[in-house]
């Protein structure tokens, strides 16, 4: 017993590592109203996979209501914990259409992780309504929506490093999306609960600023923190709701709240806090915002061909650019810290990081590389021609302006 208190008070103490002092007080946290609470335990019912229930929308109208009341400012709400999973609430607003939101975010020809390179690495769903198959084209069915419209099914998520301990995880998830109407608003649920613990947790790295996208996968498992490398970390459980509600319209605005459980740890202690879950939702919205506000991604379609070029690249030819992108990663960042300079160097090695990395993890990095691109962010892989669609004149047409680009090409990259 006595080990386990101890293992637990140095895993808190990993966790609140870098977090301000304001942001861990309790005199700022406030629960959500107890009547959301019936429906909280109606939406974790309708997606069990297990035993699903039907969606019954008047049990839900109060946690609607509450995501567009106002708010205490200053305040940081929380759903309740009663010995479970810890819990937090987050809520923002975008300005975009619901319809062309959803085709964006869930078009079944592009990237899933596209939206959230800070938090997901990889994204893909294995079933859909019990079957191997598509998601279906959502945005559809807003235009005639007399009744809740619901798709379930199976996604497996790999996250991206986590910035406290460096780990990262690979997990199920029954996944539940429904459309409907309520008040006359159109109104769109994400629902998300894990099936069972994660796979154990990996070594990673946040590499540079966290809002740059770039991050190291070692394959290792075990923390990042130093003498801690040997712990055995699990994502234990985890439950979310989503919920997106068009409600302007002149700016179209989607408000949008979030309320998420996580019991992460080891040696089956829940080492999270509302306060750490908080600061990974505003990691989540901040860049989520980004990107679904940002005018080169107002046309999903236009999207779709430079990431099949992605697609059709040959193995051979991935490898290469990804091993181009961790040199000119190497010759910028291996001064922060030992450790990244020794897993940067060790990704080239014969049995390396780099050699181990699948198709669609390496996929995943030159897609994220377009994202840049696409938002006038620095990037360190070429990726203008995947862009470039010819013309019938054998012209190359960029629909994005090069100015609009920058490609990192430091003094110590040239060298």
């Amino acid at each position: 017993m006595g080990f386990r208190n101890g293992l637990a008070c140095l895993l808190i103490g990993v966790f609140v590592i870098g977090i301000p002092a304001a942001s861990t007080g309790k005199a700022s946290e406030k629960r959500v109203p107890r009547l959301l609470d019936p429906a909280f335990t109606h939406l974790m019912a309708v997606v069990d996979g297990g035993k699903p229930v039907a969606f019954d929308a008047a049990r839900i109208e109060p946690l609607l209501s509450f995501v567009l009341s106002d708010k205490t400012p200053g305040v940081r709400y929380q759903a309740g914990e009663s010995g479970g999973p810890s819990s937090a609430y987050h809520e923002f607003r975008l300005q975009r259409p619901l319809e062309s939101f959803l085709q964006l975010t869930y078009h079944p020809s592009l990237p899933s992780y596209l939206t959230v390179p800070s938090t997901v690495r990889l994204s893909y769903w294995t079933r859909i309504q019990g079957r191997e198959q598509h998601l279906p084209k959502l945005w559809q069915h807003l235009t005639a929506l007399q009744s809740p419209v619901r798709i379930d099914g199976v996604e497996t998520i790999v996250n991206t490093p986590d910035l406290f301990s460096g780990a990262y995880y690979t997990y199920e998830l029954d996944r539940t999306i429904i459309l409907l109407r309520w008040k006359g608003r159109k109104v769109a649920l994400s629902l998300s609960k894990q099936r069972g613990p994660s796979d154990v947790g990996k070594k990673g790295a946040v590499i540079g600023p966290d809002n740059q996208w770039n991050y190291l996968y070692t394959g290792q498992e075990g923390l990042s923190r130093p003498g801690l490398g040997w712990v055995d970390s699990y994502m234990y459980d985890s439950f979310s709701i989503i919920v997106y509600v068009q409600t302007g319209q002149s700016p179209t605005t989607i408000h949008c709240g979030i309320f998420k459980w996580l019991d992460a740890g080891w040696a089956g202690i829940n080492m999270v806090r509302s306060h750490h879950i908080h600061r990974g939702l505003v990691r989540f919205a901040d860049d989520f915002k980004t990107i679904v506000e940002a005018p080169q991604m107002d046309d999903a379609e236009r999207l779709v061909p430079a990431f099949e070029r992605i697609g059709n690249l040959s193995t051979e030819t991935l490898r290469k650019k990804v091993g181009d992108y961790y040199r000119k990663l190497q010759r910028r960042h291996a001064a922060d810290s030992p450790m990244l300079r020794k897993w940067l160097q060790g990704a080239f090695e014969a049995d390396g990081h780099l050699a181990h990395m699948s198709r669609p993890e390496m996929e995943s990095i030159l897609c994220i590389e377009m994202l840049k691109y696409l938002l006038g962010k620095n990037h360190h892989i070429d990726v203008a021609g995947f862009v470039a669609a010819r013309t019938g004149t054998g012209a190359v047409d960029d629909p994005w302006p090069p100015a609009k680009h920058r490609l990192r090409t430091s003094s110590a990259e040239r060298r």
